[in-house]
């Protein structure tokens, strides 16, 4: 299983707030069966540059992977990238390509909450693919998509070169999976991540989520969303 979108390394942003806490939830990642994991802390173009957000951000995974050898523990294949606050203005940012997943040209990107659907999102949406090359990957849609107007947004809205990702706790109650049944009609789950923050409120909770996915959508789709991961890793 890959987790496709953690804030799992310490102190860069609301996530794991320490190296011990950031390595018992890499721990209780391969107990449930994740091999592989995303870390995309949170990226907010007005309040740090590019360039400072990678050297912080890769400092924090040399500061864990220190510590695992250091208490001998091994650690799930990390990919490093980002997950990026659309404001107004990202889809010029110089650097952007660095925000990437791995080597990749794929971008995990943050709707604002309020105004999501507003024409500006869309314009710099359709920018970071036209206009930089790269794919957006739309985090957890399914903070945003919960009213019929909302779902018929989704074909209206997005460009078909637009992927989405969605949370894992969309699992875990009846009204959320009514709503996973329309994203996978749809075909608006091409990720899933358990965007875990701790160990607590946000956990790694992947695995339970995988368990109950098969049980509704049928192993096909699971094995599809794994091998878009796979992918965009492996590219």
């Amino acid at each position: 299983m890959i987790d496709f979108h953690t804030h799992i390394l310490p102190e860069i942003d609301d996530g794991a707030k320490s190296i011990e806490r950031s390595l018992e939830m890499y721990e209780y990642q391969k107990k449930c069966g994740v091999t592989k994991i995303v870390a995309t802390p949170h990226f907010y173009p007005d309040k740090i540059s590019i360039d400072e957000f990678i050297k912080r951000r890769n400092n924090a995974y040399d500061r864990v992977l220190k510590a695992a050898a250091e208490k001998n523990i091994s650690l799930c294949e990390t990919y490093l990238g980002a997950e990026a606050a659309i404001l107004p203005g990202i889809s010029r940012l110089d650097g952007l390509e660095k925000l990437c997943i791995g080597n990749s040209k794929y971008i995990l990107l943050e709707m604002p909450h309020e105004g999501w659907n507003s024409v500006w999102v869309q314009r710099e949406i359709y920018a970071v693919f036209v206009s930089r090359g790269l794919i957006p990957i739309m985090a957890h849609i399914d903070r945003y998509i919960y009213s019929k107007e909302d779902f018929n947004l989704i074909d209206k809205f997005f460009d078909p070169n637009v992927c989405f990702q969605i949370n894992a706790d969309c699992y875990f109650s009846f009204s959320n999976r009514r709503r996973a049944k329309k994203f996978a009609k749809m075909n608006a789950i091409q990720f899933i991540g358990s965007d875990c923050h701790n160990m607590s409120d946000r956990a790694p909770t992947l695995g339970k989520c995988v368990d109950i996915m098969k049980k509704i959508h049928g192993e096909k789709l699971v094995k599809e969303v794994f091998e878009n991961s796979r992918i965009v890793i492996n590219s």
